[in-house]
């Protein structure tokens, strides 16, 4: 039971009709409904009286009504509603919202009416549409942001506005036709009265009409419209804000418009009071007069238009900066009402011919106001000025002390001009491009600031003696100056002179002790030969006489303090002098800084330093100074000539860069020590040794890829991180070895090495998570086993994917003994034995030393492959109890996975041999020696490490060496993979022994002997012998016994390396070695390289003259191995059944025989005695 209708919801068009019917249900008979609408918008009336059926009528608006039929009982009120959506008559293509707004419009038509009854227009609802023309009715009261934007053909929009049927608009979005490249006009409707932020911003209109009730233009309300020729505005605008016209090129004209919608004419509002930043920059306006209302104009207001006339009016109290910049005005009157000035009010107008300044501007607002004026002839200031007074054509202030303005193209005075007296100050752009030839300055002068003759003509310049200070690029590009009298000048500001191309006379008077600072790119470009920095100056600026290419001589004075380390850089901050350069010489009397050798030093802190070598044409070694502590940041970089570098011991850091860029220079020595390299050192060192005083060599040390080799032998809590490789140069490094007090090793930014030893020390060790590389699976790494670092490093590579069981390798230290010392007799020939352990698997290389009691070095017996020595030395070989039984202990229970026998260098350190068969390495004790860990080169053929075949290219290590031709040399004692090298330690009772024997003759003048040994790291220990005979003493009838004359055959130099050091010719012959290889190690010339720093290591390297400090060597990567063989050298070559070819002097075949036998006697003998 109740009431309802034939329908809840009805559409119907705007001034349409409908039906609804009235349903009772259960009420009964002969009832009567009555109805009801919620809204004027539709009308309903009944059909009949019982009102069973109403009719709906709409009228001409859209909206929703809710229509209301009800049934009166006695008992209740029943009732019924339903909803009308009045909606537009014509609703082809148009989308609708349901309150009567147009959504979008996907017609085809190309002149569109707008339904009327539609009150809204929403944003981009037209967008892209391809319509020409569209028709706005009067019922539409708001329009979205671009609502007919990029519609590409659309020409006009029009708005339904008459007094019978006004628009009811109010609102507009921004950018509303923006991108209609083909529109024509618009003229909006009388009841707008706002305006948005760019409402026509970017639109190809040519015409737009705003009504007379907006009166304000916000920012950018017309902007980048190229096509806008015409704007008319209401009488009643206030204000132009920022940007309203910028960059309509096209504009030329505004219309006023009044009241009624009037036209007044042509011109700017009359009630305009503010015009903003920027409102007309880069617009078309030629010519324009201010009505009398307005009172402030902005920042750039005309900047960059077409201005070519504008009248100012009286009225006006500030202008702002840049206002008319690079507009085309040609004749400016500034109005006396004009308080304020904005800073380069004036600048940059190319046209400006002539200025009129009102009686008013602030007291210096116009200092800098016509810079860039080329055209300006005349300045012109009233008599009743305030603050300004002119002098032919010159502005000054008003007392007549500072020169302002100086008009580019002032006509009087034929390019000379004299500075009136009294003046103490030219301002800053006062003369800049004027066409001046020569100013004369009055005594009084103090001060010129910046720019202010910069771009001149001027040919000279002489400055009064009482003269203080030059601004900033003062003197800036004056190609005509040759010469300059600084006078009294104290202070020379940045690029005061800066390219004065021709300027070749700089007189910096030492004579009145004035000057004391020069700025950064003060004399920058200047083609000065000489320069003599008097001792007056202080500080010296960055680049202060950079790019200075003809210069040949330097002298700073006692009292430089402060010296930009790029002061004369030729421009690109590498430290380089011109190749012109010759002599840079310091005042004796300086105590901070000196020089050597066109080299800079400076006394800080901590000590001397080195802050600064340069480059020259002849400079191709260089020793650094004794008693440096520090290697500035970019010391050497730049170099183009210098090849090698002598670092002093005591220096403890290289700076960043210190060797940047210095693409010659391939050898330099790190002394033991030096504790710090900063990082970017060089990317052309090939090879690289450090000492053991190692804390950090820092990230990216060898920029652009790391050296083959690189040693570092120890360090102090010592840290290493690897360098970048460049794109060019991956995976070149072959080799790193870490020594013992190294903590911290990092591999993350390149490839592994192919070998890499790792100190018992190691607490932090990292490698590259992303590596992929195939290679990784036949790098090999060594580590003193049972230790934390075995352990952390076996962590490590399974991390990143590598095999530790296969690739982890034991490490004990490279040692080698002299059997049978105390059988030695000097000045004859004895036969020796050279035992060779530890080290990694590979090659592993020995020679014998004589160091004379004047500290001269010479080779008895040159480097020389270690093979298996004959079972009768073996078996005769003497082995320390403990030693031996532990050796025993771990044959029996060590297996590696290089082969069946333990690989070289495979014992733990605690194996040591026999005291009485070797001593400790220079310097250190028998317990370092041992565990000073050496650089393991296992196998980079990528063969089993068991297997050591000769490399297939010489290394070069950290001191020179030649290896024999290979016509010249006998095979390489290469084992396999089943007779591989086992260290001696690991040996017992006989194991095969490996070395060599040869004959040596033992200097008859108290030299001592030390054995070399190295392996294919290029690690090298050099040990003490002990036990040889002492000379027997001279009397007064017996002459001293003599060493045999040496056979000139000159000291072999090593492959790749630019500076070998050469053998004195007083020294002993070398024997030769059978190897045909030589491993990296150090050359037969010592350059004092004992295996630590003590005391006495260091004393026994600088005992006599030719002793050269401890060092240690870096070869470069460019250096060629230089391979000539010495004149008569005798030469062995392979031969069947192991025999040896002679050829040359004879090699003694029975020599060796019995040197082998008497040695294995000697150590039979000195066992049964230990026995006994």
């Amino acid at each position: 039971m109740g009431l309802y209708l034939s329908q809840t919801e009805l559409t119907i068009a705007s001034g349409g009709s409908g039906t609804l019917t009235s349903l009772p249900c259960g009420l009964g008979f002969d009832l009567t409904t009555k109805w009801k609408s919620s809204s004027p918008l539709v009308t309903v009336k009944p059909v009949d009286a019982r009102g069973e059926q109403a009719t709906l009528k709409a009228g001409k608006g859209t909206g929703d009504a809710v229509i209301t039929a009800s049934i009166d009982k006695v008992d209740k009120i029943y009732t019924a509603s339903a909803t009308i959506k009045v909606r537009p008559a014509d609703a082809s293509g148009f989308v609708f919202d349901g309150s009567g707004g147009l959504v979008a419009y996907g017609g085809t038509a190309k002149d569109v009416r707008i339904p009327a009854g539609v009150t809204s227009i929403h944003k981009n609802a037209f967008l892209g549409a391809n319509v020409e023309r569209i028709h706005v009715p009067a019922s539409v009261t708001s329009i979205g942001d671009s609502a007919f934007a990029n519609a590409k053909k659309l020409t006009t929009v029009t708005f339904e506005d008459t007094d019978a049927n006004p628009s009811r608009l109010t609102s507009i979005g921004s950018r509303l036709i923006e991108g209609d490249s083909n529109f024509d006009s618009m003229k909006l409707p009388r009841s707008l009265t706002k305006i948005p932020a760019s409402a026509f911003a970017n639109t190809g209109a040519k015409e737009i009409s705003l009504p007379s009730g907006v009166t304000d233009i916000p920012e950018g309300a017309f902007a980048d419209s190229p096509r806008l020729t015409k704007v008319k505005l209401s009488d009643g605008v206030t204000r132009i804000g920022p940007r309203a016209f910028e960059s309509d090129r096209a504009l030329s004209a505004f219309a006023r418009i009044g009241s009624g919608e009037k036209e007044l004419g042509a011109g700017l509002p009359s009630k305009l009071a503010e015009i903003k930043e920027g409102a007309f920059a880069s617009s078309g306006i030629r010519d324009i007069s201010l009505p009398s209302s307005v009172t402030s104009i902005d920042n750039g207001v005309w900047r960059w238009s077409k201005l070519k006339k504008i009248t100012l009016n009286e009225g006006l109290k500030r202008l702002g900066s840049y206002v008319f910049g690079e507009s085309d005005v040609e004749d400016l009157t500034i109005p006396d009402s004009v308080q304020t000035v904005g800073f380069h009010a004036f600048v940059d107008m190319p046209s400006l011919k002539r200025v009129r300044i009102g009686d008013n501007v602030g007291a210096d607002l116009l200092l800098q106001a016509f810079n860039d004026t080329p055209k300006l002839t005349e300045i012109h200031v009233k008599n009743s000025s305030v603050n300004y007074t002119s002098v032919e054509g010159v502005l000054f202030d008003k007392k007549k002390t500072k020169l302002i303005a100086f008009p580019a193209m002032r006509k009087q005075g034929f390019n000379t001009y004299t500075v009136p007296e009294g003046v103490t100050e030219i301002s800053a752009y006062a003369f800049e491009k004027a066409k001046i030839t020569k100013v004369t300055f009055p005594a009084t002068l103090k001060h010129i600031r910046e720019y202010a003759f910069a771009k001149t003509t001027l040919t000279d310049l002489t400055l009064p003696n009482s003269f203080e200070t030059i601004g900033d690029s003062a003197f800036y590009e004056i190609s005509s100056l040759k010469s300059v009298d600084l006078g009294g000048t104290i202070k020379i500001g940045s690029s005061a002179f800066y390219h004065a191309d021709h300027l070749t006379q700089v007189n910096l008077r030492p004579d009145l002790g004035r000057l004391t600072v020069i700025e950064g790119n003060g004399f920058f470009g200047v083609p000065l030969t000489t320069l003599t920095i008097p001792d007056s100056v202080t500080e010296l600026g960055y680049l202060a006489f950079g790019y200075s290419r003809k210069l040949t001589k330097v002298h700073i004075g006692a009292g430089m303090r402060t010296f930009d380390l790029e002061a004369f850089d030729d421009d690109d901050g590498y430290g380089r002098f011109p190749l012109t350069f010759r002599e840079l010489t310091v005042s004796a009397a300086n105590p901070v800084y000196s020089a050597d050798r066109n080299s800079l030093y400076a006394k800080r802190n901590d000590g001397l330093h080195l802050i600064r070598s340069y480059n020259s044409a002849t400079a191709s070694e260089y020793s650094v100074r004794k008693g440096t502590v520090q290697v500035d940041e970019k010391a050497f970089s730049g170099h183009k000539k210098l090849v090698k570098i002598i670092l002093p011991e005591g220096l403890k850091r290289v700076g960043q860069q210190a060797f940047y860029r210095s693409n010659s220079l391939v050898n330099v020595n790190f002394p033991e020590s030096l504790e710090y390299v900063d990082g970017y050192i060089s990317s052309f060192f090939r090879e690289v040794e450090f000492g053991t005083h190692i804390r950090e060599i820092a990230y990216n040390s060898f920029f652009d890829g790391m050296p083959e080799r690189i040693i570092v032998r120890g360090g102090i809590n010592g840290k290493f991180t690897d360098s970048s490789a460049s794109l060019d140069k991956p995976g070149k490094q072959k080799s790193a070895y870490f020594g013992e007090g190294m903590t911290n090793v990092v591999y993350e930014n390149g490839d592994l090495p192919k070998i890499m030893v790792l100190p018992s020390t190691l607490k932090e060790f990292r490698l590259r998570p992303w590596t992929t590389d195939l290679s990784m699976k036949d790098v090999y790494i060594a580590a003193a086993p049972g230790t934390a670092a075995w352990n952390l490093v076996s962590g490590q590579m399974s991390k990143i994917g590598m095999d530790p069981a296969r690739q982890l390798h034991s490490y004990t230290p490279l040692k080698a003994v002299l059997r049978n010392a105390d059988k030695l007799v000097r000045g004859s020939k004895s036969p020796v034995t050279v035992e060779v352990s530890g080290g990694v698997n590979g090659r592993r290389q020995a020679r014998i030393l004589a160091v004379s009691p004047n500290g001269k070095t010479s080779v008895l017996h040159d480097w020389t492959d270690a093979s298996q020595l004959p079972s009768a030395t073996a078996s005769a070989r003497t082995t320390a109890v403990n030693g031996g039984r532990a050796a025993i202990a771990r044959k029996a229970s060590l297996k590696l996975a290089d082969g069946p026998t333990a690989p070289s260098g495979a014992a733990s350190p605690s194996n040591a041999v026999s005291p009485s068969d070797t001593a400790a390495p220079s310097g250190t004790s028998s317990s370092q020696a041992s565990s000073n860990p050496s650089t393991p080169s296992g196998s980079p053929s990528g063969k089993p490490t068991g297997q050591s075949p000769a490399p297939s290219e010489t290394p070069t290590g950290g001191v020179t060496q030649q290896s024999p031709s290979p016509s010249e040399a006998s095979p390489s004692p290469s084992p396999s993979s089943a007779d591989t090298p086992a260290s001696p330690q690991d040996q017992g009772t006989g194991d095969p022994a490996y070395g060599f024997t040869a004959e040596i003759t033992v200097p008859a003048d108290g030299s001592s002997l030390k054995l070399e040994v190295r392996d294919e790291t290029g690690y090298t220990v050099r040990t003490d012998v002990t036990g040889v005979p002492a000379p027997k003493p001279s009397t007064p009838n017996s002459p001293t016994p003599s060493a045999p004359t040496p056979s000139a055959s000159p000291t072999p130099t090593a492959p790749r390396t630019s500076a070998p050091s050469p053998v004195p010719t007083s020294q002993p012959t070398a024997q030769p070695g059978p190897s045909q290889q030589v491993l990296p190690g150090p050359s037969p010339s010592s350059t004092g390289r004992a295996d630590g720093p003590s005391a006495s290591g260091r004393a026994a390297a600088s005992a006599g003259p030719a002793a050269p400090v401890q060092t240690y060597a870096v070869q470069g990567r460019q250096a060629e191995a230089k391979r000539t063989a010495s004149a008569g050298r005798p030469t062995e070559r392979p031969a069947r059944e192991g025999r040896l070819v002679k050829s040359g002097a004879t090699v003694k075949t029975m020599a060796a025989l019995a040197a082998l036998l008497l040695g294995g006697g000697l150590a039979l003998r000195r066992r049964a005695r230990n026995a006994n």
